[in-house]
């Protein structure tokens, strides 16, 4: 399944380029109200299907320049060169278009970012952080809530 999938993102690259969209494109994410690419220079082209099935293609700003990207749902969040992470709720179910993401607090060397549709997590040397929506334990919190959905959780992993 892997293979199926670094085989579809190629070929949404392959025709993004062959369009003219985002010709510099290194990183592709899809979810299921939106797609963002990842470009050369760290800045996230992202499109959605707005209205009656309009075709919207936007920027989202992050602080600075982004190396990875992950979507879920209506969300797009960057790993930062900084090692940081920042967010944006950028697709066309929100309601809103945040263009400008905002940096998830608490949250520094993170090497990778996975956002799933209401809550997303971020690897750090050593640790695993989560945030958004523990209505099914996907933050990994256990019994402990964590004070709001915008406040990362280091997740416990149990050893088997």
């Amino acid at each position: 399944m892997l293979g199926s999938q670094a085989r579809i993102e190629r070929l949404f690259l392959e025709m993004i380029g062959a369009i003219g969209g985002v010709a510099d494109a290194r990183a592709l994410s899809v979810s299921t109200d939106l797609a963002c690419a990842l470009t050369a220079a760290g800045k996230a082209q992202c499109w959605a299907l707005v209205g009656k099935m309009r075709l919207r293609v936007f920027d989202v700003l992050f602080p600075e320049a982004a190396k990875a990207i992950s979507t879920g749902g209506d969300d797009v969040c960057a790993v930062l060169a900084s090692g940081a992470i920042a967010c944006a709720v950028a697709g066309p179910s929100s309601g809103r278009v945040d263009q400008e993401a905002k940096l998830i607090a608490g949250i520094a060397g993170a090497t990778e970012v996975a956002v799933g549709y209401s809550s997303a997590c971020a690897r750090t040397p050593g640790a695993l952080w989560c945030w958004g929506s523990d209505e099914h334990g996907q933050l990994g919190a256990g019994d402990s809530k964590p004070p709001s959905p915008s406040t990362p959780v280091r997740v416990g992993i149990p050893e088997r």
